[in-house]
């Protein structure tokens, strides 16, 4: 018959009573709560959902997908089909990506009658002014998304973006004013060069999506290295 524990603490003192509970408290790992101790580096390698970045690139990507997709709708669909219905398929100037010279631009007009002009400066009011501000928007929000430790990055993509902006809105009114007024050939070559701007800066904001995907590959090779670094010193 075992002894109760007065009994065993008068033969034998206060430690043998303690000592059992206290060992079983302990488990047999050692661990406070007899679990296996948890590997630390398998707790650094767990990963962390809240801090991952996947989420806002995510609504940025589709904010962007959309921006393109709408922006090409107004140059590949839009543009050409008012081009063969209003111009006699003569083409537009924004598709003139190395611009116009005069000449051209009269025969564009010349083709145009009074309810042509009105539906091509409707077009630049609506559906070309709306395709550019959203591409503008999701460009800047990818900007400021992927320029996390790069000021350069930042500030040189904001430029281009808000340029691009400028560009795209300034050149669609000055067609409209050469529109009105196509014997004025200064107003007709400063509408040409800024439709060769607008190219460019398309082809700047492409550049953009290219070097951000260098600075993240940059980034997760010197991850890579310094996760390789801390395993050999482990």
């Amino acid at each position: 018959m075992g002894l109760s524990r007065a009994q065993k603490i008068r033969k034998h003192g206060d430690s043998a009573a303690e000592a059992p509970t206290s060992h079983a408290a302990a488990g047999p790992t050692g661990s406070a709560a007899g679990r296996p101790a948890a590997d630390p580096r398998r707790e650094q390698l767990r990963p962390e959902p809240e801090s991952s970045p996947s989420s806002p690139m995510l609504i940025v990507g589709v904010a962007m997908t959309i921006a393109v997709l709408f922006l090409a709708y107004v140059n590949l669909v839009i543009l050409p089909g008012f081009a063969s219905a209003m111009v006699d398929g003569h083409g537009v100037p924004e598709l003139r990506l190395l611009g116009f010279d005069a000449e051209w631009f009269r025969g564009f007009t010349e083709a145009m009658d009074r309810d042509a002009a009105e539906a091509y400066r409707s077009i630049h009011h609506t559906t070309a002014l709306i395709a550019p501000l959203g591409m503008a928007l999701g460009w800047a929000a990818f900007v400021l998304v992927q320029s996390k430790g790069s000021a350069l990055f930042r500030w040189v993509g904001l430029g281009v973006v808000a340029v691009f902006a400028i560009v795209y809105l300034l050149g669609s009114s000055v067609l409209d004013r050469a529109v009105a007024e196509p014997q004025d050939e200064v107003l007709v070559a400063m509408a040409s060069l800024l439709m060769n701007l607008r190219a460019a800066l398309l082809l700047g904001m492409i550049a953009l999506l290219v070097w951000a995907m260098l600075r993240s590959v940059r980034r997760i090779a010197g991850e890579m290295a310094e996760r390789g670094r801390q395993d050999q010193q482990a």
